[in-house]
């Protein structure tokens, strides 16, 4: 076998340093990160509907998120006695969560532009919460997690605004609800650190 020295390990050190000089998340996450947001159905439909009108369509970002906003109630509408649409109901809400945490991710990793818009983002950020807490809520309702959907709704904005359940003894104890509950505070989480991050960003253009 060949010895190993100071040599080898400086050759080594040496490649990581090649390759990637600004860190692992700068360069792999990097990739990971655009490639996954350039194929999800927000990406596709944007990148069309942009060289068909040669132009960056701004309102699409806004119609596609009211076009979910509406599917999240119709679903919190239809979940009441309707447990079959239980799995339905999770896989549009996993699928708009993977969406919206690679935006956030493409956001920090990849675009490096200002914010255009600090008021529209707010907006965006607030009906993005609205959605999320409709969607547990039908989630929740067609489990059921909680007895009736106004209960379901009450106790998604409860938890969503307080990042954390209001009162956890009224929810099933199943670990389908228990996991709704830990994934909606998690986006709660994430949300909020997202408007807190976008306002900081807003302050610092202003002082520059």
């Amino acid at each position: 076998s060949k010895p190993t020295g100071p040599n080898d390990s400086m050759g080594l050190i040496n490649w990581f340093e090649r390759e990637y000089p600004n860190g692992f998340y700068a360069v792999t996450g990097k990739r990971l990160v655009e490639w996954l947001y350039g194929h999800t159905i927000f990406a596709w439909t944007t990148n069309a509907i942009d060289r068909r009108v040669n132009s960056k369509a701004k309102w699409f970002a806004e119609l596609y998120q009211l076009l979910w906003l509406l599917i999240a109630f119709l679903m919190l509408l239809l979940s009441s006695g309707h447990p079959s649409l239980f799995w339905f109901i999770v896989t549009g809400l996993v699928y708009r969560i993977y969406e919206l945490v690679l935006f956030i991710l493409y956001w920090l990793f990849i675009d490096r532009g200002p914010v255009h818009s600090v008021k529209r983002s707010l907006v965006s950020f607030l009906f993005n919460a609205v959605e999320i807490v409709v969607f547990f809520a039908a989630a929740y309702t067609a489990r059921p997690c909680y007895h009736g959907f106004l209960l379901a709704l009450y106790n998604s904005i409860t938890t969503f605004v307080t990042i954390g359940p209001r009162n956890i003894n009224e929810a099933e104890a199943d670990i389908s609800c228990m996991g709704l509950i830990s994934l909606e505070v998690s986006m709660a989480y994430m949300l909020t650190a997202i408007v807190i991050g976008t306002l900081a960003s807003a302050v610092v253009q202003r002082r520059t």
